[in-house]
């Protein structure tokens, strides 16, 4: 599929005119089938594949790679949607452009309810107009950000007033760069939110949250983290079997993590740690309390745990998978666990 959008002009600069074509949606080199087919929030929709869109100064490579990690992640974890990876490259301007297409297509959703989603070019210069759009272009975290400060991120857009539910995964070209490993790494780390998510049916939002463990730094990201780490392991055993800087094993980087449980200030646990400046604490011991999860009671477990979480809430689900309460888990991990040596410590983690 390729696309393109009349853009105008951008808002605040009345002379410059930018090129049609400064957006681009296709299928890359994927195996998997582009397809008209729907994709149903929550089910698995093997070979179907997600929506591209790249701004204009990223290289067809590193779509590609895009691509690829998506496959592998899909194959693991099935193939939930429906999903767009928008990626980002370096350059601001190109950024902007492709924020204003993103704009005016999040308006089009919110406005038109047309259920054939058809005629977006012609519609471009009307939804300009709309406070939507306005609104959109002024939001604090947009496209332009991950230029500026790299990284990802999922955006969910499932609410009571959408006929469309959507997945939108965000990448940049920094923080990780794409010609290191850590970028494959975040890609099955985004992905794996896609999983969490794409098993909670609710449009409400609050309701969502507390469905997945309120939130929870530790169990959300640090079990996105770890499993995105594990998968990598497996997909890339060996240094030769893969072509980007900075690989290291899965025990090499688990050693780095553990260290976090000296950041904890005096009472604090892994589960205080909340979104913010210290959240990495968070990312890191949940990936440690996660594969202590996994080396217990098995990956199954860990992930049929979503297959139950909204139907009976997250801390039965979690009793349900792991046969111990999630208070009774936590106090393991903590007064237990993260006394041990580091020695005993890297047992639980795969080689």
């Amino acid at each position: 599929m390729a696309g393109c959008a009349d853009t105008g002009q951008l808002p605040g600069d009345e002379n410059e005119e930018i090129d049609i074509g400064k957006y681009r949606v296709f299928p890359t080199s994927s195996e998997l089938s582009p397809s008209t087919k729907v994709v149903e929030w929550g089910v698995d929709a093997p070979g179907v594949q997600p929506i591209y869109v790249a701004s204009s100064d990223v290289p067809q490579w590193h779509i590609d790679r895009v691509s690829m990690g998506h496959e592998i992640a899909a194959s693991e974890w099935g193939n939930y949607g429906p999903l767009q990876w928008w990626i980002v490259g370096t350059g601001e301007k190109e950024a902007a452009n492709l924020d204003e297409y993103y704009c005016v297509l999040a308006t089009e959703r919110r406005s038109m309810g047309d259920e054939t989603r058809e005629n977006v070019d012609g519609l471009f210069m009307d939804l300009r107009e709309n406070m939507g759009f306005r609104h959109c272009m002024e939001r604090d975290h947009n496209i332009v950000i991950y230029v500026k400060d790299g990284g990802a991120g999922l955006s969910i857009e499932r609410e009571k007033d959408f006929d469309e539910s959507l997945l939108m995964i965000t990448m940049a070209s920094k923080n990780p760069y794409p010609t290191h490993a850590d970028y494959e790494i975040t890609i099955f780390h985004e992905y794996f939110h896609v999983y969490q998510h794409a098993h909670v049916m609710t449009k409400n939002e609050s309701e969502r949250r507390e469905i997945l463990g309120n939130g929870a730094v530790w169990w959300m990201e640090g079990g996105a983290e770890y499993m995105g780490q594990l998968l990598y392991s497996r997909a890339y055993p060996e240094e030769g079997d893969q072509e980007y800087d900075e690989w290291f094993t899965l025990e090499e980087r688990m050693k780095w993590k553990i260290g976090a449980k000296n950041e904890l200030l005096p009472g604090e646990r892994m589960e205080d740690i909340v979104y913010g400046e210290r959240q990495n604490v968070g990312y890191d011991l949940g990936s440690w309390a996660t594969a202590l999860l996994i080396h217990k009671y098995g990956e199954d477990a860990y992930l049929s745990l979503y297959d139950d979480v909204e139907d009976i809430g997250f801390e039965e689900a979690f009793s349900k998978s792991f046969g111990v309460s999630l208070e009774e888990f936590l106090e393991e991990f903590h007064e237990e666990f993260l006394e041990l040596p580091l020695e005993e410590q890297l047992k639980i983690i795969p080689t």
